[in-house]
């Protein structure tokens, strides 16, 4: 409760719900966990609560496969296909 107090509930009032500020945190800890927002705050803590704010919060990545079914009724056929298909890879980034 104590750390509830020192920590979460003036984030909540500051930022509305403290789910918002830990996100924040996780770009800028110093503007979230600094002496205005949580005075007496030991450094122990914030770096363990920094520690697990960005483990539960950072995304991770997600691949995903489909397959997909493609025809065309047009003279080209195949070649439209493979056309556009590249166009779209072309579009496309490492990441994705």
């Amino acid at each position: 409760e104590d750390l509830y107090a020192q920590t979460a509930w003036p984030l909540y009032r500051k930022y509305g719900h403290a789910y918002e500020a830990f996100r924040l945190a996780i770009s800028d800890p110093d503007v979230i966990f600094n002496e205005e927002n949580m005075p007496g705050l030991s450094p122990e803590v914030r770096k363990l609560m920094l520690e697990e704010i960005a483990k539960r919060l950072t995304p991770t990545a997600v691949k995903i496969r489909a397959d997909i079914e493609v025809t065309c009724f047009q003279y080209e056929g195949i070649t439209a296909i493979k056309r556009a298909l590249l166009k779209g890879m072309a579009l496309g980034s490492a990441d994705l």
